[in-house]
């Protein structure tokens, strides 16, 4: 097996024969369902190497695989994405499909470089291959299994090769077997804090959840404000949310959070809306009157002075 090698695709048949190679069968404990995450310590014995410079059947290998779960619903995955180690700072990326109960398997291929009549082929050699991935052992963290262990297969049936120095035939095969390292998840820690405006009864909701160990990240939240009968609507799925309630009086608010990880966490929390004082009532009442019009001044007319005075009769006056 070829441990220097850079991933490709390959049109290699998935049902490989693996009495064929030697490989013992799958145990019949890799068949529950689990999240496949984190850092495994993988083991690896070769046990076919034909014509494969640096390798010997029965030779024992450390490698570490990090492994993401993609397309999770509960306990079940639609796929592994798996960066594999190679050799001591080469990681390549392969992509694995569930194919049954806590069983995965994905194709890919590797190139070796050769060196031929002093000149060297960074491709000289392509190496097909198929892995197949089983959950061996399963912890369970807030109520969601997670693999603790896993098992694998590696089947590589020919080599190609496209330098003039042809090598012949050759193939290799191994088998893993790995614990879990780093990367389990541990449950969030759900949380809130709330204002109620007692003269408006409206609550305000601010979410201060926390993930758990490897920072999942909160993808959902479902808030239950425990006022069935309110107008405004009784739940909310938004991190901070709003919410007015009916009347004065006591309520249970829950909180329910989960994260990509798939665990969960809730809390609960009575909300108490207190009826305003009367003292708040008449400053809300004074508050709320739509302020008087300014009246306009009167414009007085200024007196004329005596001198300008009209007096006498009209009568006797007219000339």
């Amino acid at each position: 097996m070829e441990l220097r090698d850079l991933v490709g695709r390959a049109p290699v048949a998935l049902a490989v024969s693996a009495v064929w190679l030697g490989l013992a069968p799958p145990s019949a404990e890799a068949r529950a369902n689990a999240r496949v995450i984190g850092m495994f310590t993988m083991r690896a014995r070769v046990t076919v190497a034909v014509n494969v410079t640096g390798e010997h059947a029965g030779q024992l290998l450390t490698r570490h695989w990090v492994v993401v779960a993609r397309g999770c619903h509960r306990n079940a995955c639609a796929s592994l994405q798996v960066d594999r180690q190679r050799s001591d700072n080469l990681y390549s990326p392969v992509t694995l499909r569930q194919v049954g109960p806590g069983r995965y398997t994905g194709q890919g291929a590797f190139y070796v470089a050769i060196a031929c009549r002093g000149r060297v082929y960074p491709r000289g050699s392509r190496a097909p291959y198929v892995i197949t991935l089983s959950v061996s052992r399963t912890t369970t963290i807030g109520r969601v299994r997670f693999a603790q262990m896993i098992t694998a297969s590696y089947v590589n049936l020919e080599r190609s090769d496209a330098t003039p120095c042809p090598l012949g035939p050759s193939h290799d095969a191994a088998t893993y077997t790995g614990s879990v390292t780093a990367g389990l998840p541990s449950a969030p820690l759900a949380r809130f804090s709330v204002h109620v405006n007692v003269r408006t009864r409206r609550a305000v909701f601010t979410d201060r959840s926390t993930p758990g160990r490897g920072n999942g990240r909160i993808v959902r939240l479902a808030w239950y404000f425990g006022d069935p009968g309110s107008p405004y609507g009784d739940t909310s799925t938004r991190a901070h949310p709003r919410h007015k309630y009916r009347s004065p009086g006591r309520y249970r608010v829950i909180l329910r959070i989960v994260t990509a990880d798939g665990l969960s966490a809730t809390t609960t929390k009575t909300v108490r809306v207190r009826r305003p004082s009367r003292r708040a009532n008449a400053a809300h009442v004074r508050s709320s009157r739509a302020p008087t019009r300014a009246r306009r001044p009167v414009r007085r007319r200024p007196r004329r002075p005596a001198a300008q005075r009209r007096t006498g009769s009209w009568s006797d006056d007219r000339r």
